[in-house]
């Protein structure tokens, strides 16, 4: 909690909440997993879509938690299909060469979202220098609109960091396939 207010990241203080909720979501989904394939190995109950039936060893286990640039800001990835994107296997099979659309257009746009992020947050940090100070301003000679409309800048300034970091995530996917993958099987119907 102390890390995640705004007078801490204001001082330069590091904030791990979000890979730690990260960290959490994905510990939490290979054990319900798990918890899945063990009742269906020793129950004989019904199998849930991503059921395991063994542990990861630790090098998996460590590939799916820091992979994928899923760590910092997500998104958290199903442990099966980790593995399956990881080896190869099912619907992540390479089909050929031919069946993927080109990565470096969408790349680049990608890249440029993220370059577009990053000016319009230095662009408004020169407008708008004390954040913490609107949430407790006490200006009568600014109406209502006029402090909604602060208030959106600063929170759209607050928000441009994450733009910059999904952006620039989302390019390192598509440059490594992965994202371009999904989109051709989702386009042929698969999942």
């Amino acid at each position: 909690y102390e890390r995640a207010s705004e007078e801490a990241w204001n001082q330069g203080s590091i904030d791990f909440t979000g890979s730690f909720m990260m960290l959490t979501l994905k510990l939490i989904s290979v054990a319900m997993d798990y918890q899945d394939g063990y009742r269906r190995l020793h129950f004989k109950g019904k199998a849930t879509d991503h059921a395991i039936y063994s542990l990861p060893s630790p090098m998996e286990f460590c590939g799916y938690l820091f992979g994928l640039g899923g760590t910092l800001v997500g998104p958290q990835w199903y442990y099966d299909e980790y593995i399956r994107y990881a080896n190869g296997l099912g619907e992540y099979e390479r089909m050929g060469t031919s069946d993927f659309p080109g990565t470096a257009g969408p790349a680049a746009k990608a890249l440029m979202a993220s370059a577009f992020s990053t000016a319009l947050y230095f662009q408004l940090g020169s407008v708008i220098t004390d954040r913490p100070a609107i949430v407790t301003m006490n200006d009568g000679s600014i109406g209502v609109w006029g402090k909604l409309l602060i208030g959106f800048f600063a929170n759209l300034q607050y928000r441009l960091k994450l733009y910059f970091a999904w952006h620039l995530e989302e390019a390192a996917l598509i440059l490594s396939a992965y994202d371009v993958e999904i989109a051709c099987l989702r386009g042929r119907g698969s999942h």
